[in-house]
């Protein structure tokens, strides 16, 4: 482990800390799928999780919470007027908002609210898959054409990130991170995290992960925690080395008992929780790669 890397390992160390000490509340308007799994997965990491979907008490709620997590996984008229009356707030608060850009290479709905959210609030960062984040680039014409598209909501096989295309990627992530000036997090087998200045690669998690519906989600919903009592950037690696870590223990776990996708579900919940901050510091696999 280089030396930069030691240190961002003993940053997000302490971020773990600032989540564990002040225990932020995490609003989120989320899909009706995964809403369980996303506040189980904030609760686990020391956090509290609120989530909104009546327009009667979102303002309230967004007025009060410490960051604001959006999740475009299931969209309807209802929740569009959701996202935009708590961004409203969370923006005058200057509360970080966190995106989740869910199937937005695939339908013109998801694309006209994603390029309305970038234009007129203060967006902290945005977490999704390589195909995600590069239909992003084209959608705000930062990039041209760089994505073959999604696979329903999944990656394009084409964009999934590997050691083959790591910089390619990075230099991609990079560039939209500093034209959209926020944090961007590209997930895959190897996730990839920029600011717009530099660009660090976390190689944890497990194929597993892929495997279960709302992993995705459930680490947007830990990026918002972390980002909520810590600096975006920070943040986003923190998470996202969490989720990772508990991936790979989890996956252990289900593979030395010879059990299935189920019992890993339920023990990516344990494992959030028992992650500390040793395990973060000691186990996080990170690089700096431009």
């Amino acid at each position: 482990m280089n030396k930069k890397s030691q240190k961002m390992n003993v940053k997000i160390s302490k971020a773990l800390e600032n989540i564990k000490t002040k225990k932020p509340l995490v609003l989120g308007i989320t899909n009706n799928v995964t809403i369980n799994d996303c506040t189980n997965a904030v609760l686990a990491i020391g956090a509290t999780a609120g989530m909104g979907d009546d327009v009667s008490d979102i303002a309230d709620f967004a007025e009060v919470c410490q960051s604001l997590v959006i999740n475009l996984g299931k969209v309807n008229e209802l929740q569009i007027k959701l996202i935009k009356e708590s961004c409203e707030v969370a923006d005058k608060n200057n509360t970080p908002i966190i995106i989740d850009p869910v199937g937005v290479s695939i339908t013109k709905t998801r694309q006209t609210l994603i390029k309305y959210l970038i234009k007129n609030y203060k967006v902290s960062c945005i977490r999704g898959n390589m195909s995600e984040i590069k239909a992003i680039g084209d959608l705000m014409n930062i990039t041209q054409d760089s994505t073959k598209g999604a696979v329903g909501v999944d990656v394009n096989d084409e964009d999934m990130i590997s050691e083959n295309n790591l910089i390619e990627n990075g230099k991609i992530v990079m560039e939209i991170a500093k034209n959209l000036d926020m944090t961007i997090v590209a997930s895959g087998p190897i996730d990839l995290i920029s600011n717009g200045n530099e660009v660090y690669s976390i190689n944890n998690g497990d194929e597993m992960m892929s495997l279960i519906t709302g992993s995705g989600c459930m680490l947007t919903t830990i990026v918002g925690a972390y980002s909520s009592v810590n600096d975006a950037f920070i943040g986003a690696i923190g998470a996202t080395a969490h989720m990772g870590l508990a991936g790979e223990k989890s996956s252990q776990y289900v593979k030395n008992n010879d059990l299935g996708t189920g019992t890993f579900r339920t023990m990516l919940i344990d494992y959030l929780y028992k992650i500390s901050v040793e395990n973060l510091e000691n186990e996080s696999n990170i690089e700096k790669i431009i």
